[in-house]
């Protein structure tokens, strides 16, 4: 009894105490140096945290009313970072917050600022809030009080922008920070810096990127001699080297299992469920990479070590994978389930499916996506054994939640080529939604993924360039001008010193800051909407005409898919071995590039182009509704390097599809219908270029060109430039106001894209801040269609290029065109154009006259059917109407009966 009283006592007197101190201090004048000294006291007595949270603010307030803004400032520093070590992130937060707001009544602002903004980014981040942390990090690298604490934050930004999905960006911000913080020799900074820099070229995972990742991993190790390895980098760095291991590109399964088997160990000897879980999962993948039972075992054993959703979601994935080895498909199915909903919040009923809300909200979008893509796999697996519907329904469902997980992470990534990434990492979706929907007759859906699978970034630019034209002429010459000298130094980007590479990343800050200045500045312009609007099926029904049909194809990983409409059918399909597709692709372009000289390979061309035609258009119906109309390509993948009119649909009559066919290709309706809306303000009707000889020594002259561009002059009039006055600077002068533009020169479609002028080459990094008014581009060169193929978008070639300038429509060519065909065939072409003919129809009929008048070697498709047209295929030049002439003639007799009248008069 007198050991309770004693305890009782002793909190009575503790209390009476923690209620003097505060009353006596609040209600007392004291000195300043107080203040700090009475929290420290207040914060070693034992109490509700509510109650001290009370006494911290009275003591904040008393501070603020005496005018000690760097003692409050103080005080809310060390009560911010306790709460954040109790894990309550919202007081840590709204504490850091207030430290800042006290520091900014100092001047000149102290550098104790730079450390409480950078401590609110990281409490941000830490709770996921990764778009909000990252203002506070730009703070710290403008206000540029410390060079390490700027070098922290923009790893700092680095490090958010990987979590956002948008890679890229985020390299920019790491070799930044990085670079500041090797030349101040920060080594104890440096090693979680290239662990983390390490984690974003794994997931750019391309060779060449890996091949970055071990030499900066390398230079983690070497750190270990000079400064202190704390065991949370000892983990990290073992586990970055296990996961360079693992990668399918590099994989190497004994070093792999080294660096995790060392992590384990480490972890058990240090009593680290964090990093004991972590070993798990990474072996459990390792074994299923291999398909090997371990992998099962090693997931089971991380569960009951998994801190946190996160772990869990990818020890069921990890199951998941085991089960779908063996074709354990419900269990597969559970399991991936039960991944998803770790990580969005959904019931583990394997008929659910996340809704827009818990697919904005989670932060881990890169495994979601990836789990709903396998998901959607696994349905269709089960679905070819029990041939049960539904299940390809729920896979539907789960594309569609996937689709917009790309949407999503697409939106929030700034760098174009963390844009790239996420369409090429969504190839696997739309092949697979769309097989799907050939399977359930879902015509409107299969529309709809064919559509979303391509181009979707240059509609988009589209988009942008338009309304961005509406911007003061000021602003979009500076944004024009800051993008011009970016992608500049970013055609160079492997050869950009450190001093070079710095101001590449100050332009890109300041381009970020003027765009970002934009919604302030003009919120019109910010308030509407930029994203590209899709067509819908019946949208393209209604546009079609009866002689209209389209085709366009889907390139998956092991799969093509597509779409076949006209304004009576609507139809999916798939292609047949995907190894078969690209081997008679290839063999068909080899021999339709070059002149075919014996019988032996004209047959060898018959057979070839007969068999791509019956793959290619894999239905009686498709084949039979070709005749006689204008067939659209929307081609995907090495699709596009191949001229669809040179196939052979008999062959028993070994006719081209061109003599029964006219044929146009499209980057995708939807953009093509925008492209073709789009109010062009050309006030003149042709401009050509023709260099003939040019200073770069490797180019060799091209007499021909000048005979090539006179005779269309002939024919268009206009002003054309041959010669020296065949100039870049001319090109990028004069060709804004011309409806026609025509390009008789050189060009490359390899690595950095370009087209020769007489004093230079026009890079295709040139084009995108170019501003053109052409209703149509010709571009008599060689290899013009052709460029680097990316995954989801396209041939990112001059073709492109030209489109995201301004052209309406654009011809183009697949291989080394002849001169003399060529000469032929543009001056037919043009000749019809100007008669109001459509696009579409004049080349056809350029290419049909050729082929009438040739025979033997000189009939060959290297001859004619190197040229290709994209984009709209309505006329430039409209015909006179039957009124217009009736009209011309009636006046000509008018004019003529007074004459002749008059005449009379005069005589008599």
């Amino acid at each position: 009894m007198g050991r309770c009283l004693r305890r009782l006592s002793l909190k009575i007197l503790k209390a009476y105490t923690c209620i003097w101190l505060c009353t006596w201090f609040l209600s007392s004048n004291v000195h300043s140096q107080n203040f700090f000294e009475t929290y420290k006291t207040l914060s070693k007595q034992e109490r509700p945290e509510k109650q001290f949270r009370s006494q911290v603010d009275s003591l904040v307030s008393k501070c603020r009313a005496v005018g000690k803004f760097e003692e409050a400032a103080r005080i809310t520093h060390e009560y911010s970072i306790r709460s954040y070590r109790m894990g309550n992130f919202e007081n840590a937060i709204a504490y850091g917050d207030m430290e800042i707001e006290d520091l900014e009544k100092l001047d000149p602002l102290p550098e104790t600022w730079s450390r409480a903004v950078y401590n609110v980014g990281l409490f941000y981040h830490n709770i996921g809030e990764y778009l909000t942390a990252i203002p506070y990090h730009k703070k710290v690298t403008q206000a540029n009080l410390n060079p390490t604490r700027v070098a922290q934050s923009n790893c700092e930004m680095g490090r958010a922008y990987t979590e956002l999905g948008d890679y890229y960006k985020a390299l920019d911000f790491y070799r930044e920070g990085i670079s500041a913080l090797e030349e101040q020799e920060a080594h104890r900074i440096l090693v979680s810096k290239y662990i983390n820099l390490a984690k974003v070229l794994e997931k750019i995972n391309t060779p060449k990127s890996l091949s970055e990742k071990l030499k900066v991993l390398h230079k983690a190790e070497a750190l270990k001699e000079v400064t202190y390895f704390n065991k949370f980098d000892h983990y990290t760095l073992n586990n970055s080297f296990a996961t360079f291991y693992n990668n399918p590109i590099v994989f190497n399964p004994q070093k792999a299992k080294f660096y995790y088997a060392k992590n384990l160990e480490r972890a058990f000897d240090n009593q680290d469920s964090t990093f004991v879980s972590a070993s798990y999962i990474n072996l459990a993948d390792l074994y299923n990479q291999q398909k090997k039972d371990s992998a099962l075992h090693y997931a089971k054993l991380a569960l009951p070590y998994n801190p946190n959703a996160y772990h869990t979601s990818l020890t069921y994935h990890q199951m998941s994978k085991y089960h779908e080895h063996r074709g354990e498909w419900e269990a597969s199915l559970q399991a991936i389930q039960n991944s998803i909903s770790q990580i969005t919040g959904v019931g583990t009923n394997i008929a659910e499916t996340p809704n827009v809300v818990q697919l904005e909200k989670a932060n881990d979008k890169v495994n979601l996506l990836l789990a709903l893509t396998d998901k959607a796999e696994v349905l269709g697996k089960w679905y070819e054994e029990d041939k049960d519907e539904g299940k390809l329904h729920w896979a539907l469902e789960t594309l569609k939640a996937a689709d917009q997980i790309v949407d999503l992470l697409t939106i929030s990534s700034s760098e174009n080529q963390s844009k790239l990434y996420w369409r090429k990492e969504a190839v696997q979706v739309y092949p697979l939604a769309i097989g799907y929907c050939e399977l359930l007759e879902a015509n409107d859906l299969a529309f709809y993924f064919s559509e979303k699978s391509k181009s979707i970034l240059l509609l988009g630019s589209i988009v942008q360039n338009t309304e961005q034209g509406k911007l003061p002429k000021d602003v979009l010459s500076q944004q024009t001008e800051l993008r011009r000298e970016i992608f500049k130094m970013e055609s160079r980007q492997d050869e950009l010193s450190k001093e070079e590479a710095s101001q590449l990343f100050g332009k890109k800050q300041s381009y970020s800051q003027l765009v970002d200045s934009l919604s302030t500045d003009y919120p019109e312009y910010a308030a509407q909407n930029l994203q590209p609007v899709l067509l819908s099926l019946e949208e393209v029904k209604n546009a079609l005409d009866a002689n209209t049909v389209v085709l366009s194809y889907v390139q998956g990983l092991d799969k093509t898919s597509g779409v076949f409409l006209s304004s009576e059918k609507q139809l999916t399909f798939s292609l047949g071995n995907q190894e078969t597709l690209e081997s008679l692709l290839v063999r068909l372009r080899d021999l339709a590039a070059k002149p075919l000289e014996t019988q032996e390979e004209w047959q060898a061309y018959y057979n070839v182009a007969h068999e791509a035609f019956q793959f290619l258009f894999p239905t009686e119906v498709i084949q039979q509704s070709l005749t006689d109309k204008h067939l659209i390509i929307v081609p995907d993948g090495n699709l596009q390097s191949i001229p669809f009119e040179a196939l052979i649909p008999n062959l028993a009559t070994k006719k081209f599809l061109i003599e029964t066919t006219k044929v146009s290709y499209a980057y995708s309706l939807s953009l093509l219908k925008f492209n073709s809306e789009i109010k062009r303000r050309a006030t003149l009707d042709f401009i050509g270029f023709a260099p003939n000889e040019f200073k770069n020594e490797s180019l060799s002259a091209l007499p021909k060109t000048a005979s090539e561009i006179s005779d269309i002059q002939e024919v268009m009039g206009g002003i054309t430039f041959q010669n020296e006055e065949a100039s870049k600077a001319t090109f990028l002068t004069q060709s804004g106001d011309h409806k026609i533009i025509h390009l008789a020169t050189h060009a490359n479609a390899s690595g950095n894209p370009w087209i020769a002028f007489q004093e230079g080459a026009l890079q295709l990094h040139e084009l995108y801040t170019a501003r053109l008014e052409a209703d149509l581009v010709v571009l008599s060169a060689c290899n013009t269609s052709l460029g680097t193929y990316a995954e989801g978008e396209g041939v990112m070639g001059l073709t492109r290029g030209f489109f995201y300038s301004g052209a309406n429509t654009v011809v183009s060519s697949l291989w080394n065109a002849n001169d003399k065909s060529t000469a032929s065939i543009m001056k037919d072409f043009y000749g019809s154009l100007k008669k109001g003919t459509s696009k579409v129809d004049a080349l056809h009929r350029a290419k049909l006259n050729y082929i009438k008048t040739h025979s033997l070697s000189q009939k060959s498709p290297f001859y004619w059917a190197a040229f290709v047209i994209h984009g709209d295929t309505q006329p430039s030049f409209q015909k006179a109407s039957v009124w217009i002439y009736g009209m011309i003639l009636f006046l000509a007799s008018l004019l003529l009966l007074i004459y002749l009248k008059n005449r009379k008069k005069a005589k008599s």
